[in-house]
Formats: C-alpha cells, structure tokens, sequence
C-alpha cells in the first residue's frame, strides 16, 4: 500500500539513508510547508475503486498555476535536500494537472531559483517538472551547475509525456549526480525514454546552497513555471529506486483515454520561458515578408490564371518572398481546379524525376464601398462589374491566391 509511509512533518539533517522525505496531503497538519497563495488543502486525491493503491478517502492538495506554492525550508549545510556528485537522487509524484498550456514548464518539487532577484538566481539544485511540448506535458529533469563565473543547465526531457486527460498519473524520475547515464523517467509505470536538450550531459556536480525546496513553482512565482491543478504523495528518496518497484506504483481500473476524450491545448502566454532567472531573454525579431511582385497584366478580366512553377525549392515552412520562375500556366473560370495539365518528358529514362510544380492562382476582385470589409460582392454586382454597366466607386483590390496552405 502506499500510505504506509507516514507524513514527513520534521525535517532534519538526519541520516539520509534512513529518511525519505514524503508528503501525502492526508488530513494531518503541516507546520513544515509554509503555504504561499492560492493552496487548497483536503481536495480529493487518487481513490479507490480508480485507483485500487489509496484509500476512498485520500486526499491531495491544489495549486491554482499563477504562482502558488508549498515552501520547506533548508535546514542548512550537508541536509537531506543537498547532493554532491556520487549521490543518487529518485523524486516522485502523483499529479493531476487542470488545463495544460503549451510551453508551460511546470514544477511539481524543486529546490532552488526561487528568488530572481537574488544574488544566485539561477541556483537550481534540482527539480521535477512538466514540460508542455507535442500536445502533452513530457517528464523532465533540471538542474544547474557552477560554471565559472556563470552556471549551466542540464535539463532532461521525454518526447512524450501526459495526456491532458483530467485524470492521475504518477510520474517518477532518478538520477546519480556525476553519471549522466544513470537518469530515467517513468510515467504510469512505464519507463520513458528522453534526452539532455540543455547543455547536454555532465560529470559536474550541481548547484548546492540552502535555497529552499519549492512545491508546485517556482522563479518567484512565475506563472509559467507554476502547476496548476493538484498533486499528491511527493517523496524524495536518495537512493535510485529499483525500476520494477517504480513500474508498481501506479494501478488503474479505468479504461484507456480515447483521443476525442483529450482537451485540446492552449497556449501559455509565457512559452518556452527557461531561460535563467534574473536574466531578460531578448525578444525574437518579428519576421515581415513582403508578398512577391505580381505582374497584373497577365490577368484577364473574369479569369483566373493559373501558374505551375517547377522550379521553385523551398528551404523554409514560408511563403517565398520572389515570385517563383512560371513553368507554364493556363486560363481558369473560378478558383479552384481538379487537375493540372500533363507534362511529357522526352527519353525519360535515367533523368531524375522534377519536383511537383507548385500551382498559384491570380484574379481580381471587386467589392462594392458600402460593403464590409470581410463580404464578398453579391452576384448582382458582379455582373454589372463584369460587363461594365455599373462601375464600382471603391478602388479595386486584387489578392493572389495560392491552391494551398503552406510551402
């Protein structure tokens, strides 16, 4: 079973091969977390017949993701919450996250970059966190190490993570500091693969200094590193817990969570913030495209022109900014087509194949001035346009137009 850990209330700098800090949110008080926003104790937890491991009763705790939190002091030099290299580290958790948000990093523990305005601001000792990316919130692991007079990130991260299903999952990740070989990362039990996507591994030992541990954000309580939802049954262990007794931890009798079942992803206002604390990430220059010159004259009135360009190579997901080498092209009635005229190619043998062409469309458009900006002309004013009876006041607009979405 696992509430047969009692709660951690005192900490100490008590033999670390014989504590396990645990906090299991079970009614009982709590003088060692100090509370800091919005955090709602004695919320419902895993239970029963659910998840078969906790009692009906279990409760858990929530954050509402805009910088609340748990905070436990640091006891002082060499405590339980301190690693050098050599010393193994597994940190686990259930978790239930409410409404991820793409580029979300959220913290479930950590210990350390608490204070951006302090004179170590980028003092991560370690941390468990969510990582939002592909649609799910991927497992990942931080850290930082003294660099000269600078630091550096090691940050560990699966490809995959959890769906943002509404329901509890156990997440679980161990490490020996020194032996970047050693991490792993268990979702529900099972083992995740992932990769150092920070820095890359090190032998270097990590950041140690009395910073408190952090629970559910962290970087004074910046939203985007901050857990919104509820968590429950944090322990630390320092020791690499054994996989198969990891694989146990997590029972379920609920049926498996169909796509259609999954919320879809917002985005965070903040996304992708992981730069340092303290340190202002330079603003991406915004990109502006100009369209490419269009040569109208090649327009006829009341037609479409249709352009294939084979030659036209893109080496980015953009729109070109020159207008692509025509191939040939080819006079339509509307905008649209079901088909491209066929193209024979003499002694075709031992050429390489052309690249597809690339269709573009081209017409003239006619709006009348009392309509709104979004309307089209109704039929009416189309013909008299066409046949030249009845002469727009506003100026003609032409748009290009491409059969297709995107390069």
């Amino acid at each position: 079973m696992l509430r047969i850990v009692s709660l951690f209330l005192g900490i100490t700098a008590l033999d670390a091969a014989q504590t396990t800090p645990a906090w299991t949110f079970d009614g009982a008080s709590h003088p060692e977390l100090i509370p800091v926003g919005t955090v709602t104790f004695k919320q419902p937890g895993p239970r029963r017949p659910d998840y078969p491991r906790f009692e009906q009763t279990n409760e858990a705790v929530t954050f509402d993701g805009k910088g609340s939190h748990l905070v436990v002091k640091d006891t002082g030099e060499n405590s339980i919450f301190d690693f050098k290299n050599g010393d193994a580290l597994t940190l686990e958790a259930w978790v239930k996250p409410d409404g991820l948000r793409k580029g979300e990093n959220a913290y479930v523990i950590g210990k350390g970059r608490d204070d951006p305005k302090s004179a170590t601001p980028s003092n991560q000792n370690w941390a468990l966190r969510l990582r939002v990316l592909y649609d799910t919130a991927c497992l990942n692991f931080l850290f930082a190490s003294p660099s000269g007079k600078g630091i550096q990130w090691h940050r560990w991260t699966t490809p995959t993570g959890l769906a943002n299903d509404g329901r509890w999952h156990h997440v679980a990740v161990r490490y020996e500091f020194g032996k970047p070989e050693s991490i792993g990362g268990w979702i529900d039990g099972k083992p995740m693969k992932g990769s150092w996507d920070m820095d890359g591994p090190t032998a270097d030992a990590p950041f140690v200094d009395n910073a408190p541990v952090w629970i559910g954000s962290s970087m004074g309580g910046l939203a985007n590193s901050s857990f919104r939802g509820a968590i429950d049954d944090i322990r630390l262990h320092r020791t690499l817990v054994p996989a198969e007794e990891i694989a146990g931890r997590f029972a379920s009798t609920l049926p498996p969570v169909t796509k259609a079942e999954m919320a879809q992803l917002s985005a965070s206002p903040n996304a992708g913030n992981d730069s340092a604390s303290g340190v202002k990430t330079a603003k991406s220059p915004e990109v502006v495209r100009k369209a490419p010159k269009i040569d109208w004259t090649t327009v006829t009135n009341g037609q479409v022109r249709v352009e294939l360009c084979e030659d036209w190579k893109p080496t980015a997901n953009v729109w070109p900014d020159k207008a692509p080498v025509v191939t040939d092209s080819y006079a339509a009635p509307a905008f649209g087509f079901a088909r491209v005229p066929e193209k024979y190619r003499k002694n075709p043998g031992g050429q390489a194949s052309p690249a597809p062409p690339r269709p573009r469309c081209l017409g003239a458009l006619h709006r009348r001035q009392a309509a709104s900006a979004d309307a089209l002309p109704s039929r009416a004013d189309r013909q008299q346009t066409d046949q030249g009876s009845g002469r727009i006041s506003r100026p003609r607009r032409r748009l290009p137009l491409r059969a297709s979405g995107q390069p």
